[in-house]
């Protein structure tokens, strides 16, 4: 299946997902986190800031454009 001679069809399925979800996509992603949590036995503190700092980046520029 060729996505790009699909994608009316991928639509309209989408479309019928949503309206049977009780939550939908855009509000989980507006809800879910900009950061995680490392454990500090995993990564020590300027890793993980480093880390954290990257993707909240990310993740803020990317929900931006999803929605």
């Amino acid at each position: 299946m060729d996505i790009r001679k699909n994608r009316e069809f991928i639509e309209t399925k989408y479309q019928e997902l949503e309206k049977k979800k009780i939550i939908p996509d855009e509000k989980l992603i507006q809800e879910f986190p900009d950061e995680i949590f490392v454990p500090t036995n995993v990564s020590d503190g300027f890793m993980n800031k480093s880390f954290n700092s990257i993707l909240s980046k990310l993740s803020k520029k990317v929900k931006k454009k999803i929605i």
